[in-house]
């Protein structure tokens, strides 16, 4: 049995549309059958980033040179950035922002890039008086979200199910600077 790697080399070397690639044929029998990749929903691209493993950074830089403008092509790219710590996703989030300001992924990846910020070095989440309100914004970010897409699937399997463990995660990092006494405490002290 032949193992089936993505032809994703001849598809960034040769520039075309993945539909019209036609699969190689070797001279003979070859170790590895490369095939066209078709890239049309988060399943594919969720193959590609199990095929691309740690690589999957750089093969989604050769695919932002073949296809610029693919909306997924780019919302895969700034996830595997997230996913994989890059604090450099600003821009590209932004751009996103303004071409597709109503695409649930592109809402899902502010929410990640939200609940990043409130991450610490030891990746726990940390809310704090200085990230409160950009905490809370991200409480009332998912619950809209929530609202407004609850059928929605998007990268590695995430739905609203994934985006409703962010808030919890959240609405806990909130108890507790409440809890810590940061700005005051939930109830006040009784007199005895």
């Amino acid at each position: 049995m032949a193992i089936r790697l993505v032809g994703l080399c001849l598809l960034a070397s040769c520039g075309q549309d993945p539909d019209i690639i036609r699969p190689v044929e070797a001279p003979h029998r070859a170790a590895v059958a490369l095939e066209p990749l078709t890239l049309n929903d988060h399943d594919d691209f969720d193959r590609l980033d199990a095929w691309a493993g740690a690589q999957v950074l750089k093969v989604y830089h050769d695919l932002m040179q073949v296809a610029p403008d693919h909306r997924l092509v780019r919302v895969r790219a700034v996830h595997a950035a997230l996913m994989q710590g890059s604090g450099h996703v600003d821009q590209a989030i932004d751009g996103l922002r303004k071409r597709w300001p109503s695409d649930p992924d592109v809402q899902y990846l502010v929410l990640l890039q939200m609940v990043a910020r409130l991450r610490g070095e030891d990746g726990l989440l940390h809310v704090t008086r200085e990230n409160k309100e950009e905490a809370e914004s991200m409480l009332q970010t998912a619950a809209f979200f929530i609202a407004e897409h609850p059928e929605w699937v998007g990268p590695a399997g995430a739905d609203c199910e994934a985006v409703e463990r962010m808030l919890f995660e959240v609405l806990d990092g909130l108890a507790s600077l409440q809890g810590d006494g940061m700005h005051g405490p939930a109830d006040p002290p009784s007199e005895s």
